[in-house]
């Protein structure tokens, strides 16, 4: 069986470099990075959602490790509907005997119950990821 040597010049010099390179690449360095490709995601998602309200929050830092979290502001928690779409439902009053809510021409509607038909999903997050 053949046989291959080779030889590394500066090897120690390179590996010096290298390890300040990744210390270099860490904390603040690796969250204003993570934060600038998540930016990229928010921007298209906002721009495919139903509204602009979509936004991004750093959830997890470590020295090794940056998690940030896109998705609609808590306010238009019901954009996931429009991500992940919805099946027919009912609708019903949860501690009074019936709803109310804002009907025809300034009238307010007040119903015991309704069904609501669902809807298809219309992603955003996902698009934008992609």
């Amino acid at each position: 069986m053949d046989t291959v040597t080779y030889k590394i010049e500066g090897w120690e010099e390179l590996k010096a470099k290298l390890e300040r390179l990744e210390a270099a690449a860490r904390g603040p360095a690796l969250e204003a990075a993570a934060r600038a490709g998540a930016e990229v995601i928010r921007a298209e998602a906002n721009r495919r959602a139903p509204g602009p309200h979509v936004e991004l929050e750093t959830t997890t830092v470590t020295a090794a490790e940056v998690e940030v979290a896109i998705g609609p502001d808590r306010e238009h928690w019901y954009y996931q509907f429009f991500e992940l779409g919805a099946g027919r439902h009912t609708i019903g009053p949860k501690s009074k005997k019936a709803i109310k809510f804002p009907g025809a021409e300034g009238q307010e509607a007040i119903r015991f119950g309704v069904t609501h038909p669902g809807m298809t999903a219309r992603p955003f997050l996902r698009p934008a990821l992609d």
